[in-house]
């Protein structure tokens, strides 16, 4: 047997081991991730359903100027949760 097709078929095994050695990865850390994010979406959700509609609804006229200022501006932080439930839609794509 020629040298050339000697060399071949080793590159053709070593190509065959690498490729089995690396393999199909695990989905579970994506997995994960997803799930994460989709609890971190659903908690900051409530949290903001919760100051909006129990807290700041209910109690807008009797609270003062600054914690209205304070509450309004925790309101439009925890939006945040638009990108969180984002990024689990993502992992789970």
């Amino acid at each position: 047997m020629p040298r050339a097709d000697i060399d071949q078929q080793e590159q053709l095994k070593s190509s065959e081991a690498k490729m089995s050695s690396s393999g199909i990865k695990s989905a579970w850390p994506t997995g994960v991730a997803c799930i994460c994010f989709f609890l971190v979406a659903v908690l900051l959700f409530r949290a903001y359903g919760l100051l909006h509609w129990e807290i700041i609804s209910h109690n807008y006229s009797s609270l003062r100027d600054p914690l209205k200022t304070d509450l309004l501006r925790l309101l439009n932080q925890l939006e945040i949760y638009h990108l969180t439930a984002l990024f689990s839609i993502g992992f789970g794509a």
